[in-house]
């Protein structure tokens, strides 16, 4: 690695620890800690995996994270599961600094079944086609084109991939109370629900983007094409509080299921109950 490349990568690693997580590895550099553990691609990968009932994709996220954040949970996970048989522990690796926890997300009311990704680490491979492997392949093709193509002696730079659009979503906010059972279950089914939708959708989406600028480095790593693993860990630094904020947004819903839930039912005088039936009728237009 060339000295310039060098100190792109120190000055990165310097800025954020994502960054030297995601740096990690590269010839040339050495970079403190645990690679990986606590970053957001290790919550993307476990996110990907913590609703599956296939064994291969527990210890795939062992394998790539010994000293995980989630790891006791994958091993309880693992012996859950019939026909694991026991999880592969491994060695016991001392942490460089405390790493704090974070939390999955929290199921929803009707929750969709996580997305099953391709594992991010290159060992990886998942056992069962998923909706994430066509996208895989499409930034796989985009690398060979960019390798093949010369312009002037030098080999075209592989395109990041791009970010996903987001729509806007506001929580509602229930009332301090509701006139009858009917009136929160309205609430419930015309606000709530399709808000809380939207949420986890936008979640996903940042989800999968953090896979994709993964599967990216791997991919350019493979080449030792160091500008390009550069610009893929400061893509990464620059989202993580994205995804992070999208994240925090979908969990907030079970909080408020709660609020909604236990708000009280009685007797409206009757502006309470014209404007609660306003509402209705509002979010029934909408």
């Amino acid at each position: 690695m060339g000295a310039l490349a060098v100190a792109l990568v120190a000055a990165t690693c310097a800025a954020s620890p994502l960054a030297a997580q995601a740096v990690a590895g590269l010839p040339g550099t050495a970079v403190a800690g645990q690679a990986g553990t606590g970053s957001a691609f290790e919550l993307t990968f476990w996110q990907s995996v913590m609703g599956s009932g296939d064994c291969a994709q527990y210890q795939a996220y062992l394998d790539a994270y010994p000293a995980g954040t989630f790891g006791a949970l994958a091993r309880a996970k693992m012996a859950q599961v019939a026909g694991c048989g026991s999880p592969v522990r491994p060695a016991a690796v001392p942490q460089a600094a405390v790493v704090q926890a974070v939390a999955p997300v929290p199921a929803a009311i009707a929750p969709a079944p996580p997305p099953v990704a391709p594992a991010v680490a290159p060992a990886m491979v998942p056992a069962t086609a998923s909706p994430m492997q066509p996208a895989a392949a499409s930034l796989a093709e985009r690398l060979t084109r960019a390798s093949q193509t010369v312009l002037g002696g030098q080999a075209e730079a592989p395109a990041l991939p791009p970010a996903p659009a987001f729509a806007a979503v506001s929580a509602p906010v229930p009332p301090a109370r509701f006139c009858s059972a009917e009136d929160r279950n309205a609430f419930h089914d015309r606000r709530f629900v399709p808000a809380q939708r939207q949420a986890m959708e936008n979640n996903r989406l940042a989800v999968a983007h953090m896979q994709d600028l993964r599967r990216f480095y791997d991919a350019v790593a493979a080449n030792h094409d160091v500008p390009a693993m550069n610009a893929s860990a400061q893509a990464a630094i620059a989202f993580d509080p994205v995804a992070r904020r999208y994240f925090d947004d979908s969990a907030r819903y079970q909080a408020l299921f709660q609020q909604i839930m236990t708000a009280p039912v009685g007797d409206c005088d009757k502006a309470e109950r014209q404007a609660q039936e306003d509402s209705a009728k509002d979010s029934a237009h909408a």
